[in-house]
C-alpha cells in the first residue's frame, strides 16, 4: 500500500512540477511559413520560418481606415492571446499598447478568438468571436 501511495505521489509531483504545455504544436507559430488572415477585423499576421520572433509574430490591422502594425502574443501554457499595436522595434512592453485580448480555439486551419472585454484595451467595439484563417505563404509565392 505504501508503494502504491508513493508511486502516485511521485507521479503527481512530476506532472505538476514540469512545464507541460497542453497547446504545444497547436498554435499558429507551430506552422511556419503561414499567414493568418481575418476578414472580420481586416487583420493578418505572418509566421516566418527564419524570423527570430516566431512566437510574437508581426502583422497588420486596419484601424480607423489606417494600416497599423500589430504584434500577436500567445501566453505560454494557456490558450490566451493578446494583440498589441506595435510602435517600434524593441521587444519589450514600452513599444506596444494592448488593442484586445481573448481566449483561443486552435486548429490547423483556423484560429478562433473569443474576445475578452478588458478596460485596458484600446479596441472595445469588436465582434465576440474573431476567426483567422491559415494561408500557406509558399503556395501564395508559387501562384504569383
Amino acid at each position: 500500500m505504501k508503494k502504491i501511495f508513493l508511486l502516485i505521489f511521485i507521479s503527481v509531483f512530476v506532472l505538476c512540477s514540469c512545464q507541460y504545455d497542453l497547446y504545444a504544436g497547436k498554435r499558429p507559430f507551430d506552422y511556419p511559413s503561414t499567414k493568418w488572415v481575418s476578414a472580420e477585423i481586416s487583420a493578418w499576421f505572418a509566421i516566418m520560418e527564419d524570423d527570430g520572433f516566431y512566437n510574437a509574430p508581426i502583422g497588420e490591422m486596419i484601424i480607423y481606415d489606417r494600416a497599423t502594425t500589430i504584434e500577436v502574443r500567445f501566453t505560454h501554457g494557456t490558450n490566451q492571446i493578446h494583440i498589441y499595436k506595435k510602435y517600434g522595434f524593441a521587444n519589450d512592453q514600452s513599444d506596444r499598447i494592448l488593442l484586445f485580448e481573448g481566449t483561443c480555439k486552435f486548429s490547423p486551419e483556423e484560429l478562433k478568438i473569443k474576445v475578452v472585454k478588458n478596460n485596458d484595451a484600446i479596441l472595445t467595439e469588436l465582434p465576440n468571436e474573431i476567426v483567422f484563417v491559415r494561408e500557406d505563404i509558399d503556395e501564395q509565392r508559387e501562384q504569383e
